[in-house]
């Protein structure tokens, strides 16, 4: 378990948002794996929770805009499964997440004011 959560961690650090389709990919992907690990076993990341929101929060804070739909398309569907993932940290582990809450609640009103279309 250690090491893939270690594995998982340093990837995230390590891959920022990119333009890159197969980069963004990658990332969904170690998002994705880390809210499912947290929906089964949220008591085993507890310890590791401040890190986990803090590098999710930064992928939402430092996806590039691009007028190319083709590459905004990444950067939402990247923030979507960041969005979904805060949430899935939030109710598992509300204590240990409990001093991003403001953060993530400015995140979200960001983002229901967003329309992808306009």
């Amino acid at each position: 378990f250690n090491e893939i959560l270690t594995h998982l961690l340093n990837e995230l650090q390590r891959a920022p948002p990119s333009k890159s389709s197969d980069t963004n990919t990658t990332i969904k992907t170690y998002v994705q794996a880390l809210t499912s690990i947290c929906r089964l076993a949220s008591q085993r990341l507890s310890e590791h929770m401040h890190e986990i929101v803090r590098i999710t929060l930064s992928f939402i804070e430092n996806t590039p805009s691009n007028n190319n739909s083709d590459d905004q398309q990444y950067d939402d569907e990247l923030i979507e499964y960041c969005l979904q993932a805060l949430e899935t940290y939030l109710k598992r582990c509300p204590k240990e997440t409990n001093q991003f809450v403001p953060k993530i609640v400015d995140i979200c009103i960001i983002y229901l004011k967003y329309d992808p279309n306009f």
